[in-house]
């Protein structure tokens, strides 16, 4: 999970409540708990910029977009709407044969003053561009939604575009299973895994899983821009992202015109190098949690949060708590409960959610499932699991492409050095290190060199990034030859759309890329409360001051931490939504 941006689905958990008390303080009927979802119909009668490219826009197809029904009628209601368009599934053969890419976009809302189009990638690798902009395109500054057309895409073989399916639905739910036992990660069952992979991948498509890399993304990327009627790229990055923008620039920097890049990956093709600096910055990223913990008398698991977390993860490995899921029992053990603690690192606004749900875990009855199913929904977020339970081919289209991109396999020996030079997070790690992309290809050309389009590439790194470690920052800055750099003081993973000081700077960006000049920023002394986090989303949102004052006041009074995090908004009659409901009408 070398360098995963699964910061997307922890901010789709704490956007989800942000959307729907939005929506019910906006669209509620006259009666308390009635709720009204907006845009079922995909079409708000909102102007829409003169059409440009070769892109036939339609309504979205909520099959293909793995999110929360609320969600996607939210984003119909913005008008988010789908397209699709065929690319080579070689590049060196352009005449050849095609796949299918699958592409989101929500209009700019000032058509007199737009700009062009800003293209996103959430990251991964494995990330859906479409579930991306479905469930932030409410979350991006107005100031930015005003001039650009919002666009995301799925990548080759992912998701809604021509997927590859190197494993079913039931093989990825039993690797996942088996990742978390106590014989996790021993060197035969990364080989045993990494086989089944690749003779699933043959089986499927073999021409599409021998151009799988990023490599020729940034192709499609290329080709993307043309069909929106683009002359120059915009773009942004995240995480892994900011491996396809940076390739981008390095392969075609006259088409630049402005790129940027949200927590840097490294640019050195070693797996060594990331592996490595990922599990010490997870490391470090769990450690900041405890001590925030320790000194803040709010948080459930003082007063020694290392102490008390690490004693759950040893109670659920002797007794896992059962949880009736989407699919039947589900287990939260140890594994699962070290996986979701990771995850939540990713956003620091689950801090609140996460401490109370270790506590939880210790009640009984209702309390106790709510949190188990909190957590594994958490860690469920690592391994590509869709609403209904199942997991999407994220699962192994991450592993293919970390491995494509690499320049070599990672050997026992440097998995090794990993290992005895990594701190424990939790459990005593008693599985042999494990070589990896032995089987799967390695190698694709992903070198990232100096580019002229320096000038109008903006990158930003935050000091406590739990999965991109902040030095990787500077390493990528470096590589492009770009002086453009924001530090963000705190902590998280893809801070460019949370923290307001660093997002109120992408406009001015955006709008005159060679003419920015960035300002580094200080840490948010509220990234850790998600009430906090809530009321800046409707200031974002143009809600009056008071009426934000009034709901989160209301929200502290009656709705816990815990309670807003946990609910993923997929029931419209959830007794959260009907709860919002009556605190934002009392409020009007």
């Amino acid at each position: 999970d070398a360098m995963s941006s699964r910061s997307r689905g922890v901010r789709r958990i704490a956007a989800l409540s942000i959307a729907a008390i939005v929506a019910v303080s906006g669209c509620t009927s006259g009666k308390s708990g009635s709720i009204s979802p907006q845009g079922d119909s995909g079409d708000t009668g909102a102007s829409t910029p003169d059409e440009t490219g070769a892109l036939d826009w339609s309504r979205c197809d909520g099959d293909t977009i793995a999110v929360e029904s609320l969600v996607l009628n939210q984003a119909a209601a913005k008008g988010m709407k789908c397209a699709s368009m065929e690319v080579p599934v070689d590049h060196e053969e352009p005449d050849g044969a095609t796949i299918t890419l699958a592409l989101a976009r929500v209009p700019a809302t000032k058509p007199s003053e737009r700009i062009g189009s800003l293209v996103f990638n959430p990251g991964g690798p494995g990330g859906s561009g479409l579930e991306f902009l479905a469930s932030s395109a409410a979350l991006i500054s107005p100031d930015i939604a005003e001039r650009f057309d919002l666009v995301s895409f799925d990548p080759r073989g992912l998701g809604a575009s021509s997927p590859l399916e190197c494993l079913t639905p039931d093989q990825r739910e039993e690797w996942i299973s088996r990742s978390s036992d106590e014989v996790a990660d021993t060197p035969e069952m990364a080989l045993e895994f990494e086989t089944a992979v690749a003779q699933g991948c043959e089986a499927d498509d073999a021409a599409l899983y021998a151009n799988i890399g990023t490599d020729a993304v940034i192709e499609d990327l290329d080709l993307i821009r043309e069909a929106l009627g683009e002359d120059q790229l915009n773009f942004m990055g995240i995480s892994y992202g900011t491996r396809i923008g940076a390739l981008y620039a390095s392969r075609h920097p006259d088409r630049v015109r402005a790129i940027i890049l949200d927590s840097p990956v490294t640019p050195d093709r070693s797996l060594a190098a990331l592996a490595g600096g990922q599990a010490a910055s997870l490391a470090e990223s769990l450690a900041q949690f405890y001590r925030w913990c320790d000194a803040d008398p709010e948080c459930a698991l003082q007063p020694d949060a290392a102490s008390a977390a690490r004693s759950q993860a040893e109670r659920l490995e002797v007794t896992p708590i059962e949880v009736e899921g989407e699919n039947g029992l589900e287990q939260l053990d140890g594994s699962m409960f070290e996986t979701a603690l990771i995850t939540a690192m990713y956003d620091p606004a689950m801090s609140q959610p996460l401490a109370e749900a270790i506590v939880a875990l210790d009640a009984s009855g209702a309390e106790r499932e709510r949190a188990a199913a909190f957590l594994l929904r958490l860690a469920g977020l690592q391994h590509s699991r869709q609403p209904d339970g199942t997991y999407g081919n994220g699962f192994e289209v991450q592993t293919l492409v970390s491995c494509a991109d690499a320049e070599a396999p990672l050997s026992s020996q440097e998995a090794e050095q990993i290992a005895e030079s990594t701190p424990t997070l939790l459990l005593p790690d008693d599985a042999e290190p494990s070589a990896s992309c032995t089987i799967l290809p390695t190698g694709a050309a992903t070198e990232i060199t100096t580019s002229t389009a320096a000038e109008r590439v903006l990158v930003i790194g935050s000091v406590g990034d739990p999965a991109t470690p902040y030095a990787w920052m500077s390493q990528m800055a470096d590589a492009l030859g770009t002086p453009k750099r924001i530090t963000y003081s705190g902590t998280g993973h893809g801070v460019a759309l949370s923290q307001p000081c660093v997002s109120a700077q992408l406009v001015a960006f955006l709008t005159d890329p060679v003419a920015f000049t960035p300002t580094d920023c200080e840490q948010n002394p509220d990234e850790r409360d998600i009430y906090a986090t809530i009321a800046g989303q409707f200031t974002d949102l143009g809600l009056p001051g008071s009426t934000i004052e009034c709901i989160v006041e209301g929200l502290k009074e009656r709705i816990s931490p815990l309670a807003i995090a946990a609910d993923d908004g997929s029931d419209i009659d959830s007794e959260l939504l009907t709860e919002i409901s009556r605190i934002a009408i009392g409020c009007r």
